[in-house]
């Protein structure tokens, strides 16, 4: 539904029990913390994912324009997921520097590019994060980044294995 979080927002009225809701905003948009607002205080929910994974080129992230929405986030008590590519995550570091009372989880391991030369440098990237207490890794999907694309995708193992020695068990979930 694009950024329409209504459908997420009935499920949580309707089964108050067995959800909690976590939106999407449209990082453009400059009523972004008024929307952030409404989705908490009037729906009940508990934050919003950002896909800057879409945007490669985009310095939205950690832009001084997304400042409010951060120390909104800060005051909320809301979560932030992050599906991002590991060349952005510098830009998250200095985020979750800035405003330390924002959860935030990196999606899907932090989406190393098994295929690319530099894999590696670029998926280390993540690991300072790990100074963060305030940051989880979400150990999910290696369908998605695997290459062969046969479970139970084993060149995907050396990152979930290298995510667990850098963050510790107790910061990362699944």
């Amino acid at each position: 539904y694009g950024w329409d979080n209504s459908y997420k927002a009935h499920c949580l009225k309707t089964y108050p029990n067995l959800f909690v809701a976590h939106g999407l905003l449209n990082p453009h948009d400059p009523k972004i913390v008024d929307n952030l607002r409404y989705w908490v205080n009037e729906h009940g929910f508990q934050g919003m994912r950002f896909s800057p994974i879409y945007h490669p080129k985009s310095s939205w992230l950690n832009s001084k324009e997304h400042y409010p929405l951060w120390r909104e986030a800060e005051k909320l008590g809301v979560v932030f997921n992050y599906y991002i590519a590991p060349h952005q995550m510098p830009m998250l570091e200095e985020m979750a520097g800035r405003f330390p009372g924002v959860k935030v989880v990196v999606d899907h391991a932090g989406m190393p590019e098994l295929a690319s030369k530099d894999c590696w440098d670029q998926f280390r990237k993540m690991f300072r994060l790990k100074r963060f207490p305030q940051v989880w890794i979400s150990s999910s999907e290696p369908y998605d980044i695997s290459l062969t694309k046969r479970y139970p995708f084993e060149d995907t193992w050396p990152f979930y294995r290298a995510i667990y020695e850098e963050f510790g068990g107790q910061q990362i979930i699944w």
